[in-house]
């Protein structure tokens, strides 16, 4: 959670909030009144968190994939000017 909030530019915020909606599952799993319902809680809060973690690795790799074209494009375009002295 605290990396998705972190890197939360990199992925449109959406590890955020499903790790603040699996924070507040966790709380209520606390206070269920059966360990049945506690459990389903906690592996709802796992599944969003597994989510989450999910869209912040695209979210990444869609930054790392743009960073590598744009350097490639200004690159190129260095390429065309002649060297000025």
């Amino acid at each position: 959670m605290v990396l998705g909030a972190v890197l939360c530019c990199y992925s449109l915020c959406i590890p955020t909030i499903l790790g603040i909606i699996a924070a507040i599952f966790c709380a209520q799993a606390g206070s269920a009144p059966t360990d049945e319902e506690a459990y389903r809680k906690l592996k709802t809060a796992k599944i969003l968190n597994i989510i989450g973690v999910i869209f912040l690795g695209l979210g990444v790799l869609f930054v790392i994939i743009f960073m590598i074209l744009y350097f490639a494009a200004i690159a190129s375009v260095m390429a065309d000017y002649p060297n000025v002295q």
